[in-house]
C-alpha cells in the first residue's frame, strides 16, 4: 500500500509540475481569447452586418456568405448541445454508481466527472481514481472495484455514443466523425480532436450551402437544366 501511495504521489507530483508550467501559455490564450471577443462582441453589437463588408457584394455571394455564416451558428448550436448531452451520459453513469457505492456527496462528484470526462487522457479517472486510492486506504475493496468498473464502462461507451450523438446531431457521416476523433487524438490529443472535428464541420457547412459538392448523389437533368439558367442569369 505504501508503495502504490508513493507511486501516486509522484505520479501527481509530476501531473502538477506540468500543470503549472503549462499555466502561463493557457493564461496567454484566455486573455488573448477574451480580448478578441470583446471587440468582435461589440463591434457586432453595434453593426451586426460589418462582417459583410469584407467580402464580394454581388447578391448571390453576399446571399451565399450569409448562408454560410448563418449555418455556422446552427453549427455551433448543435456542436454546443452535443457535448452537453456526451458530458451528462457518463456523469449519469457516475451518480448511479456512486449511490450503488455508497459513495458520500453522489451528485456533487458527478458533475465533476462529467465535465473531467472532456479533458484529454485524464477523463473520469481524475475523479475515480483518487476516490478508489482513498476508499482503498480506508479498508474497502468493493467500492474501489466498482469504481474501475465504472471506468471501464465510461471509457468504452464513450467510443459508442460520442460519434452517435455528434453524427445525429450535426447531420455528418459517423465515420467522418470517428476518423476525426481517431487521428486527432492520435496526432495532437484534444486539440488534435477539436482541429479536425471543426475541419470536419467547416467542410460540412460549405456542403449545406453548395459552396462544395456532397459526393452523395448524380445530378439529375432538372438540376443541371437550374445550374446552366443560373449561369446564364449571372
Amino acid at each position: 500500500l505504501q508503495s502504490v501511495l508513493v507511486s501516486v504521489g509522484k505520479a501527481l507530483g509530476n501531473f502538477t509540475l506540468g500543470t503549472i508550467s503549462a499555466l502561463p501559455t493557457f493564461m496567454l490564450i484566455v486573455i488573448f481569447t477574451m480580448v478578441c471577443s470583446y471587440f468582435f462582441t461589440k463591434k457586432l453589437i453595434i453593426n451586426p452586418n460589418f462582417i459583410y463588408n469584407y467580402f464580394p457584394t454581388s447578391t448571390r455571394q453576399e446571399n451565399r456568405v450569409k448562408d454560410i455564416f448563418d449555418e455556422g451558428k446552427n453549427m455551433i448550436l448543435r456542436y454546443g448541445f452535443s457535448y452537453m448531452l456526451i458530458i451528462m451520459i457518463p456523469g449519469a453513469i457516475s451518480f448511479t454508481g456512486y449511490l450503488i457505492l455508497g459513495v458520500p456527496h453522489a451528485l456533487v462528484l458527478a458533475i465533476i466527472a462529467a465535465f473531467l470526462d472532456l479533458l484529454p487522457v485524464l477523463g473520469v479517472s481524475a475523479t475515480y481514481l483518487p476516490l478508489a486510492i482513498y476508499f482503498y486506504a480506508q479498508g474497502s475493496v468493493q467500492i474501489p472495484i466498482g469504481l474501475g468498473i465504472m471506468y471501464i464502462i465510461v471509457v468504452i461507451g464513450r467510443n459508442i455514443w460520442e460519434p452517435r450523438i455528434l453524427s445525429s446531431t450535426m447531420n455528418i457521416n459517423p465515420v467522418f466523425t470517428i476518423m476525426a476523433l481517431f487521428i486527432g487524438l492520435k496526432l495532437a490529443g484534444f486539440i488534435g480532436v477539436l482541429y479536425l472535428i471543426t475541419l470536419v464541420v467547416g467542410f460540412k457547412i460549405l456542403q449545406t450551402v453548395h459552396v462544395l459538392p456532397t459526393f452523395n448523389s448524380t445530378p439529375n437533368k432538372k438540376q443541371i437544366r437550374k445550374e446552366k439558367s443560373n449561369k446564364k442569369s449571372t
